[in-house]
Parts: C-alpha cells; structure tokens; sequence
C-alpha cells in the first residue's frame, strides 16, 4: 500500500500564569514557543472577580496577572505572524471576549468550570470554533453534560492535572480510551505535569499518543531561576524543543491510527522481500519446461525480482516462460 501523511498532533506550549502580567514576557514566550516547534501556546486569561471572592488568599496574585485588552491583542498578532496559535483559558466573560478579541484559536474550560453552565453557555454561543475540557478532577457525567451543551463546537478532552508536579502513578493514561468510549468522536489530549527535572516527562506523554491522544500540552518557561508559576513541571525553551522532537518522533514511530495488520512502510516490504527464501532453480532450465519438485528449491537470493514467489506451490506445474538460470529466484513473469 502507498505510504501516507502521517496526522500532526497538536503541541502547546502551555504559559498559565507565567507570564506574571508582564508584556514583554508574553511577547518573549510567544517568540520562544515558536522557535522551539510549539503549533499553540496557552495563556490564562485570569479575572479575580469572575473566579475569587474578595477574601480569598490568591485574589490579589489573580489581579495582579490582569493586563489591558490591547496588550493581549499584541499577543495575538505576534503569535500569528509566528506562525503559531493562540489558546486560552477563560473563567468568565471578561476572559471570553478578550479570547475572542484576540482571535484565539480555542479556549479551554478549566475544571474549576465543568459545572459552570452559565459560562458553558456564553461559550457555546460564542464564534470560538474549538474547546478544551480538562478532565483533570472532572467526573464522567460532567464531562458527558458539558459535551453535549458544546455539542456544536470541536472539542478536545484533555486528561491531567497539576499538583506541584503531578507523581507518574497519578496520571492513569488509561483512562484515556475509556473516554474515548464515554465521548465518541471528541478528540483526546493530554496535559503532562511531570517534574521538570524528571526524564519521564520526555517520553510520558508518547504513552498518551499510543493510547489515542492528539493533544499535547506541556509547560514552557523562560528559565527555572525566575521560578514563575507552574515552574515545577515546566521546561526552558531549550528543553521544550527537545520535548517537541521526542513527540515528533513518537507520533512517526506510532504510524497511522487505522493502520491494518499488512501495512508496511517501503523499507519494511524491502525487508520482507529480501529476507523471505525465494522460489531458485536448482538447475539451468530451458524455456518450455513443466515445473516439477525436482526443478526448484526455497533459497534466499541477493537481488531477488519484485514479484519474486515465496512458495514452491506457486511455481510447480507451471511452465518457464524463458530460460532460467542455476540459483536464479523465479518471478510470476517467468510463469505461464
């Protein structure tokens, strides 16, 4: 069979909140997503009040993550001129229509937000054509009800969770064909918060391919010494580059998803055809000659013909159609 396209997963270089309001971080981290193979890179779009009550710890470190519409709109156009997307996670209106300003590609609902049905609604009536469930802490039947209030849109259920990092044995990848059968026809990610430090996180999110992921999420930052939010499970540029050839490399090894069993590459059917024994005669044969068990032998061949035969079956009875020659591999050509 003709070898064919292998499908592209998409890779986020997932910022959150570390970009710590700054613009000119944003604008840097955009420029280092692109530079290291990132297809996407995600920000929150975070509002203290659409996600903290006013006593709450965090509060002031949420407002002061909020930039200007403008900034955001900068963002934007860089992003695209770079060649990259621009995903978001938004926790109410306010981060909706800057989303939706800034042309972002898709907006993830965080699973603070599974039974959220207002914002699941404004979302689902908004033009945004692509949404990311984190089904991190999500249960099945709110995965299922927000499915269908977004039934309208691409959707992408992204397993994983962050927890400072998140330990390997906490990830349960095989969860991920069950909610393949729990929400057919969504698409399926995963979000790796392996410690930075941690060669596991490498090759981890490989296994999520394997088990029908086409979604990659993984953390950037500009270096581990600023220590910005998330940093635990994030990786330098450098590093982040590396990580995107590791999946690269993963998604090539992987082939087609609807691969049948025969299917070969052309050096696997260059392999088969060279290591198989071949139909040789054992003798000088004259064209004419009425194939008989005594005439032929399986061997291996050096140069044997594309259309070598494997079986001596498939030559006995048969009659040369040409002169052959001693330790000469048999074609069907060769046959009438």
């Amino acid at each position: 069979m003709p070898d064919r396209p292998l499908p592209s997963a998409t890779i986020v270089a997932e910022v959150a909140q570390g970009y710590r309001a700054s613009w000119a971080k944003e604008l840097a981290l955009v420029e280092l997503a692109a530079a290291a193979g990132a297809d996407a890179i995600k920000f929150q779009l975070l509002h203290s009040g659409e996600l903290l009550t006013a006593d709450h710890p965090l509060c002031g470190h949420v407002e002061e993550l909020e930039l200007p519409p403008a900034r955001w709109r900068e963002v934007g156009k860089l992003a695209q001129s770079r060649g990259i997307e621009v995903f978001a996670d938004v926790f109410g209106r306010r981060g909706l229509e800057i989303a939706l300003d800034i042309g972002a590609a898709a907006v993830k609902v965080h699973a603070s937000d599974m039974l959220n049905e207002r914002l699941l609604r404004e979302i689902a009536e908004s033009s945004v054509p692509r949404v990311l469930l984190s089904a991190g802490g999500a249960r099945a039947g709110e995965l299922e009800e927000v499915a269908g209030l977004l039934s309208g849109k691409r959707l992408t259920v992204i397993l994983g969770f962050q927890a400072y990092p998140t330990a390997i044995g906490d990830n349960r990848l095989r969860r991920l064909p069950a909610l393949a059968r729990l929400l057919p026809g969504v698409e399926l990610g995963f979000a790796d918060h392996t410690a930075q430090e941690d060669p596991v996180g490498t090759w981890l999110p490989g296994l999520a391919l394997a088990l029908g992921a086409t979604y990659i999420e993984k953390h950037l930052t500009m270096a581990q010494v600023l220590r910005d939010p998330d940093y635990q499970s994030a990786l330098d540029p450098d590093r982040f580059a590396g990580f995107v050839e590791s999946i690269r490399a993963a998604e090539a090894a992987l082939g087609e998803a609807d691969c049948e069993p025969d299917e070969m590459s052309e050096p696997e059917r260059a392999y088969r055809l060279g290591m198989k024994r071949h139909v040789v005669a054992v003798e000088d044969l004259a064209s004419g000659v009425r194939l008989g068990p005594e005439h032929l032998v399986l061997m291996r061949v050096p140069e044997p013909p594309a259309d070598a035969l494997l079986r001596l079956e498939e030559a006995l009875g048969a009659v040369l159609a040409s002169d052959v020659a001693k330790d000469t591999a048999l074609g069907r050509a060769q046959l009438r």
